[in-house]
């Protein structure tokens, strides 16, 4: 298991990670009062991420609209930023730029899906189901008050079961503080210098361990929750189109397994 860190800059997740889910016209898992209401006619939102934990909510599809937001918090600047955010539109429907002030404000609201950025952020919004958007900043963003980092709008479609899963793939820290490493359940982090990058490599992990997230800790005050299962999971879902890459991963996830059985 292996990531990628700049050498000057911490590319990790903030200290505070948490994520929220809202509905304009009922709270989460609100009902009428007097109304008996079925699980079939309930919409369920399972916010997901390979960095904040996981967060639902039941809502009725009835509502005007339901917003996921992953918040940050860090006393460093972030310079840049990356991320993939996957949802299924059979159960939720993007609101886009245009629409959004009708459902959030009266006037422009800055930010759209990235509110700590102002204008700035860049979003590809053509696939279905998908976001692709980065931002950066030379200055840097302040980020030292609790801020939103992704927060996408959604009408609600239908009821059943659903999930949003936020993919963080870059998050890059100002810092003058040199990069040290160690790592959760006493695990070796091992370093090497790639171009502009150093990897922090973990190997030799447990069987019984191929599930577990560890900590790396950057420095004094950064960490990010890593496990192998999160990679496979990665690659498997688009992260890479090596057929060797994507065997290897399934390997490693059936091995998972059995390990699995096997400990208990």
């Amino acid at each position: 298991m292996k990531k990628s860190f700049k050498s000057t800059f911490s590319v990790i997740l903030a200290l505070v990670l948490c994520c929220q889910l809202l509905a304009a016209a009922l709270p989460v898992g609100a009902a009428e009062a007097g109304t008996e209401t079925g699980a079939s006619e309930i919409l369920t939102v399972t916010a997901k991420s390979n960095a904040f934990d996981e967060t639902a909510g039941e809502f009725y599809p009835s509502v005007e609209k339901i917003t996921v937001t992953y918040y940050i918090q860090c006393s460093y600047k972030l310079l840049n930023t990356q991320w993939i955010l996957n949802y299924d539109p059979e159960y939720l429907e993007l609101i886009d730029e245009d629409e959004i002030n009708y459902y959030i404000d009266d006037g422009d609201i800055e930010g759209y899906m990235m509110p700590f950025a102002g204008d700035d952020g860049v979003y590809n919004l053509s696939y279905r189901g998908k976001v692709v958007a980065n931002t950066s900043s030379t200055n840097g963003y302040n980020i030292s008050a609790r801020c939103g980092y992704v927060s996408a709008t959604f009408k609600p479609l239908k009821a059943g079961k659903t999930e949003v899963y936020l993919d963080t793939q870059v998050f890059t820290l100002k810092s003058s503080e040199p990069l040290s490493f160690s790592c959760s359940y006493g695990m070796k982090v091992e370093t090497v210098e790639s171009g502009e990058y150093r990897l922090a490599r973990i190997r030799n992990i447990p069987s019984a361990l191929l599930g577990t997230s560890f900590t790396l800790s950057v420095g004094s005050t950064g960490s990010i929750a890593y496990s192998p299962m999160n990679y496979c999971k990665k690659v498997l879902s688009g992260g890479s189109d090596d057929e060797a890459l994507q065997n290897t991963v399934k390997a490693l996830y059936f091995y998972y397994e059995a390990a699995n059985s096997y400990f208990g």
